[in-house]
């Protein structure tokens, strides 16, 4: 069983890379946010991921735009422990499954330790070893800027702010245990040349994904500033 998590700050590409992968025939969850204002083609959001997340950063004081510090986080791991298994137990699959939601880049910090723990959520039918992936978005700070500035209509300054709380949580991840389990990806090169960076991904994740369906699906519109 292999679970593969999309990391990164809005507007970085994350939507763009898990709408791919689920045209590549990883299963990225059975309710998926729809279409919407920047994302034309989807959000490709787990829903019951998108609750999780509300959960564990309101049990840390804070949500999606104010996010809780990283010790803040890990200190309500044991609280959120009840509602990280749930989720996972509900919405793993036994082959390849994962989710996408970024604000999982500020929660990972509470939810990474149970995943390298599958005996307490695996599918009983799942196939295999279990391995854990991440797949890390990357985009220029200031085209972030730009493109949640246009799209959440809200003024540079707290844009900025909230985008380098959201690296800051990234880095420390991978700095404390989330880097070997890491594929970088930047938003400009996988518009630019999907197949090719998808077909990276497939073999970082060592699977047989539909690249060609999963490279057809992205194109240049993914990218609003």
């Amino acid at each position: 069983m292999k679970t593969v998590v999309v990391l990164g700050m809005h507007r970085s590409g994350t939507s763009a890379m898990a709408g791919a992968l689920h045209h590549m025939g990883i299963h990225m969850g059975d309710r998926l946010l729809g279409p919407g204002t920047g994302n034309e083609k989807g959000h490709f959001e787990n829903i019951q991921f998108i609750f999780l997340n509300h959960i564990i950063l309101q049990l840390a004081g804070g949500w999606s735009f104010t996010p809780p510090t990283v010790e803040e986080i890990q200190a309500v791991e044991i609280k959120a422990k009840p509602a990280i298994l749930r989720t996972l137990r509900e919405e793993a699959k036994p082959t390849v499954w994962g989710w996408k939601v970024p604000s999982t880049t500020i929660t990972i910090h509470a939810i990474h330790p149970y995943l390298l723990w599958p005996h307490e959520w695996a599918p009983p039918d799942a196939v295999g070893p279990s391995e854990v992936f991440y797949i890390v978005m990357w985009r220029k700070k200031s085209e972030i800027v730009k493109s949640l500035c246009k799209r959440n209509r809200i003024e540079p300054e707290k844009a900025l702010r909230i985008t380098d709380k959201y690296l800051h949580h990234l880095e420390a991840f991978l700095q404390n245990g989330g880097g070997p389990f890491a594929i970088h990806v930047h938003f400009d090169k996988l518009v630019k040349n999907a197949k090719k960076v998808l077909t990276q991904v497939c073999a970082f994740l060592n699977f047989d994904g539909d690249v060609k369906k999963g490279a057809k699906w992205v194109d240049k519109r993914l990218k609003h500033f």
